[in-house]
C-alpha cells in the first residue's frame, strides 16, 4: 500500500542518472506475460516490434537504451494460468538489456537471482512519547491526513486534541497511506473523532467513490480482496487461520494453531501478507496488519473453521502460561515474564473466548490461574483480580487450578485494598492446599496469608504462617521460598522494633547455620534487583549484614548495611533507618569500637 507512489518518486529522483531517463510502465491491466512487451512499448511511446515472441520484442525495444524502467503491479503476473510467468521476461532484460535497471513494484517477491528487496512499511506515525501535540500533527502519517483533509475541505485544520485523534487514526491504520487517504475523505461528513471510531469499527468504512481510483484502490477491502484473488487455497486457508492471532505469533504457535509450516509463512511473507519481526532473544515473531486481520477473520468465520481454530489457539496458549507460571516464583523470572509480556494480546484473547464468550470454562480457569503471578509481578492488580473473579465464579471445580486461583485472587485483593475478600479468598485457597497436599503450594498460601496479617498489623499471626511456610519449603529444599519468607520474618521482627532478634537473621530456622542463611539472603538480594524492588533489596541488604554479623565477618557486614542505608534515606523509611543503624552498631561493637556502637544506638 503506497507502493506506486514511492516508486515513482524515485525514478523521478534518478532519472537524471541513465540518458534515457526513466520510464513508468502500468501493468494493473495486463492480464498476461504476453502483453507485457506491449504496455512497455506503449510507455515508451515506440510501436510495438513485429516479431510475435515477447522476448525477442523486448530486446528490440530496449536496444542501446540508457534507462530506468519503473514496472509498477507485478504480483498478478507472477503465475500466469495463460501461459509462462512473467519473470521470464524480467530475467531476459537484465541479461540482454545491461543498460537498463528496473524497479519493480509487486506484492509478492519475484524470487530471482539478483533481486533487492525493499520492503515497504507504513508512514512515520507520531511516537506514543511525544513531548507535545506539535510532535503528534508534524509526523508524516498525520501530516498525509491532514493535507488529503484540506484537498476535501478549504481552511481544514486540527487542534491540539483532534491532532492527538488524527494520531489514533493513523496508528490504527499503521501508517498505511491510502487508508489515511481514505480516512480523511470523511472529514467533510464527520468529526475527527468520529472518523477514528469508525476506523476502530471496520474496514467498510475506508472507501470512496472517485471514479478516477483504479478499482482496487477505491477501499481497502477492494485491496485486500484483489490480494485474495492472487494466493492459492492452500494460502487461504492457512492465511485465514491466522487471523485468531492478536499481537502477532512465534513459529510454534503458527504450525500448531493455524498448521502454517515454514515454507507456507515464507510464502506468505514474500507475498506481503504476513510480516515478520524480530523477538526475544532468537524468536522470530509474525503478525498481520490489523486491518487485513479483521478482513481474515471474516474470512474464517465464513469458513466454518473459527470454533476449533479460537479452540486451538486457546489451548496453546493456556498450555504455553502453564510451562511458564512455575518459572515466575523463581529467581529467573525475567524471561518468563517478557515471555508473557510479548503473549497478551494472545492471552487476553485466550480468556476473552473462555471467560467472557462462553467457550471453555475449565480452559479458562486453568488459565487464568497460570496467569496469577504475572500479574502481580507487572503491576496489572486489577486487571488481573477482574479476570480472576470472572474465572473463581465458573461452576469448575478445578482442583489445584482453583485453589491456586483462590490464593492469587486474595494476595491481589489485598493489595488493591479489599481485605474482606482478600482473607476469604486465602483462606479458602489455604484449606484447599491443604487437602491437595502440595507442599510448595501450600507453603505459597501460607506465605500471602502472613503477608495480609503483616498488613494489618497483626504480627504474631502473620509470623505464625510465616514459620509454618518456612517449615514446608524447607522441606522440599525450595531455597527462593525460604529466602522469600525468611525477608518478611525479618520484616515482621523490625515492625515490632525487635531488631535484636531481626539481627540474628532468623538463625534459628537454619540451625544457627549463618553460611546458609548468607546464601539464602543472597538469592533474595538478587531477587529483588531483578524485579527493581528498592524496599526488597534494602531489606535484603539488611538481613545479609545481619547473618555476616552472626559469622563474625564485620567488613562485609557493613557494607551491607550502608547499601541499605543509602536506600533507605532515599524511601525516607525511618523503620528501615532504626534497622540500619541497630546492625551498624552491631558491627562497632564486634570491632570493639565502643564509642561507636553508643552513638550509633543512640541515634
Amino acid at each position: 500500500i503506497g507502493k506506486t507512489r514511492l516508486a515513482v518518486q524515485v525514478a523521478h529522483d534518478r532519472a537524471s542518472s541513465f540518458a534515457d531517463g526513466a520510464c513508468f510502465a502500468a501493468l494493473n491491466a495486463v492480464t498476461t506475460a504476453a502483453e507485457v512487451a506491449a504496455a512497455i512499448a506503449q510507455a515508451l511511446a515506440q510501436p510495438l516490434p513485429g516479431a510475435s515472441d515477447p522476448a525477442a520484442q523486448l530486446t528490440t525495444l530496449l536496444a542501446g537504451r540508457s534507462l530506468l524502467l519503473l514496472l509498477d503491479n507485478f504480483e498478478h503476473l507472477l503465475s500466469s494460468e495463460s501461459g509462462a510467468d512473467a519473470t521470464t521476461l524480467v530475467d531476459h532484460m537484465v541479461q540482454y538489456a545491461d543498460s537498463v535497471h528496473l524497479l519493480v513494484t509487486s506484492r509478492e517477491r519475484l524470487r530471482m537471482p539478483g533481486e533487492h528487496v525493499f520492503e515497504l512499511a507504513g508512514l512515520a506515525l507520531p511516537s506514543p512519547y511525544a513531548a507535545d501535540d506539535r510532535a503528534e500533527i508534524e509526523s508524516e502519517a498525520v501530516a498525509l491526513f491532514l493535507e488529503r483533509a484540506r484537498q476535501m475541505m478549504h481552511g481544514f485544520h486540527l487542534t491540539e486534541q483532534e491532532g492527538a485523534i488524527a494520531a489514533r487514526i493513523c496508528t490504527l491504520l499503521e501508517g498505511s497511506p491510502l487508508g489515511i487517504e481514505l480516512a480523511a475523505t470523511w472529514v467533510r461528513t464527520l468529526s475527527v473523532a468520529e472518523i477514528a471510531d469508525e476506523v476502530a469499527r471496520s474496514i467498510d468504512f475506508l472507501a470512496v467513490t472517485n471514479r478516477s481510483a483504479p478499482a482496487r484502490h477505491r477501499s481497502l477491502r477492494a485491496v485486500f480482496e484483489h490480494s485474495w484473488t492472487l494466493l492459492s487455497e492452500d494460502e487461504r486457508l492457512i492465511l485465514a487461520r491466522l487471523a485468531v492471532f492478536r499481537g502477532g505469533f512465534e513459529r510454534a504457535a503458527g504450525q500448531e494453531v493455524a498448521g502454517a509450516r515454514l515454507p507456507l509463512i515464507a510464502a506468505l511473507i514474500d507475498k506481503s501478507m504476513v510480516r515478520s519481526v524480530s523477538g526475544a532473544e532468537s524468536n522470530f515473531r509474525y503478525d498481520l496488519h490489523e486491518l487485513l486481520r479483521q478482513y481474515l477473520w471474516e474470512k474464517l468465520q465464513e469458513s466454518g473453521d473459527v470454533g476449533r481454530v479460537v479452540q486451538r489457539h486457546a489451548s496453546y496458549y493456556a498450555a504455553l502460561a502453564e510451562r511458564i507460571a512455575p518459572q515466575l516464583y523463581a529467581p529467573e523470572a525475567q524471561q518468563g515474564q517478557l515471555q508473557m509480556e510479548n503473549e497478551q494480546g494472545n492471552l487476553r484473547a485466550a480468556l476473552h473466548w473462555c471467560l467472557v464468550e462462553g467457550g471453555d470454562a475449565a480452559l479458562g480457569l486453568r488459565l487464568a490461574s497460570a496467569m496469577g503471578r504475572f500479574w502481580y509481578l507487572a503491576g496489572r492488580w486489577k486487571e488481573g483480580r477482574d479476570w480472576l473473579l470472572l474465572a473463581a465464579k465458573l461452576p469448575v471445580e478445578g482442583g489445584a487450578a482453583r485453589a491456586t486461583l483462590l490464593v492469587t485472587l486474595g494476595e491481589l485483593s489485598y493489595l488493591l485494598g479489599d481485605q474482606p475478600q482478600a482473607e476469604r479468598c486465602l483462606n479458602e485457597g489455604l484449606e484447599r492446599c491443604r487437602q491437595l497436599g502440595n507442599p510448595a503450594n501450600l507453603a505459597w498460601a501460607l506465605f500471602q496469608l502472613g503477608n495480609l496479617y503483616t498488613m494489618r498489623g497483626d504480627y504474631q499471626a502473620a509470623e505464625h504462617h510465616f514459620e509454618e511456610s518456612i517449615t514446608h519449603y524447607r522441606a522440599i529444599g525450595e531455597q527462593w521460598g525460604m529466602a522469600t519468607v525468611l525477608n518478611q520474618l525479618g520484616t515482621v521482627a523490625v515492625n515490632q522494633g525487635d531488631y535484636q532478634r531481626a539481627a540474628l537473621g532468623r538463625a534459628r530456622l537454619d540451625e544457627g547455620n549463618s553460611s546458609a542463611a548468607i546464601e539464602l539472603f543472597h538469592e533474595a538480594l538478587a531477587i529483588g534487583r531483578q524485579r527493581k524492588s528498592a524496599a526488597g533489596t534494602a531489606w535484603s541488604h539488611v538481613n545479609l549484614g545481619l547473618a555476616y554479623v552472626s559469622a563474625a565477618q564485620a567488613e562485609e557486614a557493613g557494607d551491607h548495611f550502608r547499601a541499605a542505608l543509602r536506600i533507605y534515606q532515599q524511601l525516607e523509611s525511618s523503620s528501615g533507618l532504626m534497622a540500619v543503624f541497630a546492625g551498624l552498631a552491631a558491627v562497632a561493637a564486634l570491632q570493639h569500637h565502643w564509642p561507636r556502637t553508643v552513638q550509633l544506638l543512640g541515634a
